[in-house]
């Protein structure tokens, strides 16, 4: 049993999902500016639209603040939607419908187990690569309510997978390192970026991939991402297995003891 006193999670597709998915709202507003693609369109430019967005972001070093959060999705709406003369106003559209909490919905599991886990002591909080949309989504979907911190990519600086975002994390906190857990659903970004700095880490694994493809085979999200790679990837892109899930649910096993 992991002996810990905070657990974090990721943002999306850990804890919460676009409802509906992000191709079937970039394809309904897109249509209101003359867009005729397809929501498989849209999921494939996306996709390449915010690889492009991750390559920039490796080569700064994974520096971000909120002004970079908001061009990174102006610059994927206008990948997305090339033949579109002016992709401004959709970009605005888009910005604020992902800004409201009825944009989202929580993994049927997320209210009982953050619940429970709250009940039995432990403190808990959200850490994503987002922006500070995040704490409109959050405070607005009660389920989340036990999570006493978010921690934002945008306000701390760095994104996953820098050790500079747990580090910031660990000393915002105050507690050792060892004595946080990271959940996430991403097994390079979350979870092995999350061992190499000091952390313990639980992968869930929705969909049952294997770690070797999870990066590369992802559904459409709003932060897809990309393994570390080259001379800003401190250390090997793989660290030792952490346990794997396939629901929230199996957290209570690992982490809360028997009556």
């Amino acid at each position: 049993m992991l002996a810990v006193r905070v657990i974090l999670f990721d943002a999306v597709g850990t804890l919460i999902a676009p409802q509906p998915s992000v191709a079937e709202v970039y394809g309904r507003l897109g249509r209101r500016y003359g867009s005729c693609l397809s929501a498989d369109e849209i999921a494939l430019r996306f996709r390449a639209a915010f690889r492009r967005q991750q390559e920039y972001d490796r080569q700064r070093h994974w520096r971000t603040d909120e002004h970079r959060e908001r061009q990174r999705w102006r610059d994927i709406v206008r990948d997305v939607f090339a033949e579109l003369p002016h992709t401004e106003g959709l970009f605005n559209e888009l910005w604020h419908h992902f800004a409201r909490p009825d944009a989202w919905s929580c993994f049927p599991e997320v209210a009982n187990v953050l619940s429970r886990l709250a009940a039995h002591g432990f403190q808990l909080g959200i850490a994503s690569n987002f922006d500070q949309r995040l704490r409109l989504v959050a405070h607005g979907l009660p389920a989340l309510l036990p999570c006493r911190w978010i921690f934002i990519s945008s306000e701390l600086g760095w994104l996953k997978p820098a050790a500079a975002f747990f580090d910031r994390i660990t000393e915002l906190i105050g507690v050792e390192k060892s004595e946080i857990l990271y959940v996430g659903d991403d097994y390079d970004t979350d979870c092995c970026s999350a061992l190499r700095a000091g952390w313990h880490a639980v992968w869930i694994n929705r969909a049952s991939k294997h770690p070797a493809t999870e990066s590369h085979t992802a559904a459409p999200k709003l932060h897809l991402t990309i393994p570390p790679t080259g001379e800003h990837a401190s250390i090997p892109p793989r660290a030792p297995p952490c346990p794997t899930v396939t629901s929230l649910n199996e957290l209570l096993t690992l982490l809360v003891p028997r009556p």
